[in-house]
């Protein structure tokens, strides 16, 4: 069984999705995609819709590290189990919309303001991770890395010093250490089946 379906275990509660999918090529080195869906159900609260809508994508191989004796026992005989390395490149792209609401001071109908911004954010990361067998079908991975970034407000490029119109430091699929910093990180615990 050397293809692997996954799904990010938490990525719902930080209001999107991811799959994941694994293809072994050769021993120790394998091609890892992940596609998600950004906008589950984080809303305004007066119905106008999803406040983040968009998508992310991953792309990388992945390289097993050597084993040891006593690291293969715990982790299981699977070629696909054990740590490894994964340089990856990073895609996201999302629109955020903020809608405000003024009410007028003498009691008329309040005015509706509606702001959209658009957010993409690329990033090429090193991660590190670990994949465990709890069956010959079921495997858990537990990975985080580290990499350098770049992302844009409206097609311009971020970061920038003004503190009213800093960058957006999550980007759902990665997150920057910063207003100013080009530094990022990612992490994640996924569950998977092999087939």
């Amino acid at each position: 069984r050397h293809r692997i379906i996954s799904v990010d275990v938490f990525a719902p509660a930080l209001d999107h999705v991811t799959l994941g999918y694994e293809h072994m090529l050769s021993k120790g080195v394998s091609l890892v995609a992940k596609v998600g869906r950004i906008g589950l159900w984080d809303t305004d609260g007066f119905g106008n819709g999803l406040v983040n809508d968009g998508f992310l994508v991953k792309l990388g191989s992945r390289h097993a590290l050597p084993r040891s004796n006593k690291r293969s026992n715990m982790l299981g005989s699977h070629p696909l189990a054990g740590w490894y390395l994964r340089p990856e490149l990073i895609y996201s792209y999302w629109a955020h919309t903020d809608q405000y609401y003024v009410y007028s001071p003498f009691g008329g109908p309040y005015e509706t303001y509606k702001e959209t911004n658009f957010y993409a954010s690329a990033a090429v990361n090193l991660t590190v991770g670990t994949q465990v067998f709890l069956s010959e079908r079921i495997c858990m991975d537990f990975h985080a890395g580290l990499g350098y970034g770049v992302s844009w407000r409206n097609g311009v490029s971020q970061p920038n010093d003004d503190r009213y119109r800093s960058r957006e430091n999550y980007s759902f699929s990665h997150l920057f250490f910063g207003g100013s910093s080009p530094l990022c990180t990612s992490g994640g615990v996924l569950l998977g089946y092999a087939f």
